[in-house]
């Protein structure tokens, strides 16, 4: 699933390993900030994760894209998660994980 706005990032949910579905959200423009958008946790400053959760991660794919991954996914997961582009007016894109049990 793809969440695309009109200011270029795209968020998607990448679940291609079936042993450990990683969500993940990617956005293509520089100065991203990354946060839990049910209680506006920051989780990721560019490419830094300043969370204390490990299983958090923020990698560089591409030139300007950076992905938000979350390992090992639990039920708490589950919820929208916010890229922020720090940009003037401010923009902003929800991407949102659903955790099914099996």
């Amino acid at each position: 699933m793809a969440f695309l706005t009109q200011f270029g990032p795209k968020c998607n949910t990448d679940s291609r390993n079936e042993q450990e579905p990683k969500p993940s959200f990617a956005s293509p423009i520089e100065n991203v900030g990354w946060m839990r958008a049910s209680d506006q946790t920051v989780l990721a400053l560019q490419g830094r994760v300043v969370t204390h959760n490990s299983r958090y991660a923020v990698t560089q794919e591409e030139p300007n894209v950076w992905r938000l991954k979350i390992r090992n996914v639990r039920e708490s997961d589950r919820g929208c998660y916010m890229c922020q582009i720090n940009a003037t007016p401010l923009q902003k894109q929800v991407g949102c994980v659903d955790v099914q049990r099996e």
